[in-house]
């Protein structure tokens, strides 16, 4: 029995007779006469009584019977066919990420998501926190970690990581000048980490004065900071990463803005299964980071 054979039958059904039933499935008479034999011989019993020259059918008990489970036989066909999409589907994890904390917090953790998770095809994006929140809510994304809270019916954000900020200089500033009135503007490199964070900055450096550079993209960061007296107010995970390939001075900030706080962001209704393990990794492997109380 064949999803053609079934095809063939359910036409012949529909059309009333096997002329106008081989016109549709562009086939002659006879290719469709042995597909209808074929498909009888395989169950056992008639399905059509044939009337003179082949040309008008009519059904057989059992052929009128058979309809539904035909009609059954070829959605199984169908859902067969739509099964590799499906498994894709289930073993696709699409993952938004802001770039700090990509580059920040998570390369460890996606290394051991990745071996403990063979079968995932996992799906890095880089968004702003704005961005994120509307690539969930359009399904694009599965899972995200964000440095925002934001408004929305669909997404719950879970507080998960918070961060004190730190003052990063390229040469070493005495404990006087640590103190966001002393630094001078014409040396800073400014990031917009968040909104609470820009108040702050407001605050001390006002509105008019202009930072030497502001970015909102993390890799010129590093190069910059080595150029003479340059300094930057960063989150501490940032800090570390910088310090990694390079000997700045890291210092506690006088009159410092708020701890950062960064979130997982999934669907209120189901979280994805693969957004549950990265959870989970993240809560148990993220040693030495900042507990949210």
């Amino acid at each position: 029995m064949t999803e053609a054979e079934i095809k063939a039958f359910l036409t012949v059904v529909n059309a009333g007779n096997v002329t106008e039933a081989a016109r549709e499935l562009y086939l002659t008479q006879p290719a469709l006469s042995r597909r209808l034999h074929a498909l009888e011989q395989s169950l056992g019993y008639s399905l059509l009584t044939r009337g003179k020259g082949l040309r008008n059918v009519e059904l057989t008990p059992e052929g009128k019977s058979f309809i539904p489970l035909a009609e059954k036989w070829l959605r199984l066909f169908a859902e067969s066919k739509e099964l590799p999409r499906q498994m894709e589907q289930v073993h696709n994890f699409n993952l938004g990420l802001t770039e700090s904390i990509c580059i920040g917090l998570l390369p460890d953790i996606l290394k051991q998501f990745i071996r403990e998770n063979p079968l995932c095809h996992l799906n890095i994006h880089q968004y702003h926190s704005e961005d994120c929140y509307r690539q969930m809510e359009s399904g694009a994304l599965n899972f995200a970690f964000v440095g925002k809270e934001m408004f929305s019916r669909q997404l719950k954000a879970e507080p998960v990581y918070r961060s004190p900020f730190r003052l990063v200089s390229s040469v070493p500033l005495p404990e006087d000048v640590r103190h966001p009135s002393c630094l001078p503007c014409d040396k800073e490199l400014f990031v917009p980490w968040n909104t609470e964070f820009q108040l702050w900055h407001d605050y001390w450096f006002g509105t008019a004065l202009r930072p030497r550079v502001w970015l909102n993209i993390m890799p010129p960061l590093s190069g910059l900071l080595q150029e003479e007296g340059a300094w930057s107010v960063v989150p501490e995970y940032i800090a570390r990463y910088l310090c990694q390939s390079h000997s700045f001075y890291v210092y506690d900030l006088q009159e410092a803005p708020n701890p950062i706080t960064l979130f997982a962001l999934y669907h209120k209704e189901k979280i994805h299964r693969y957004g549950e393990i990265i959870l989970a990794l993240w809560k148990r492997n993220a040693t030495g980071l900042q507990d949210v109380k």
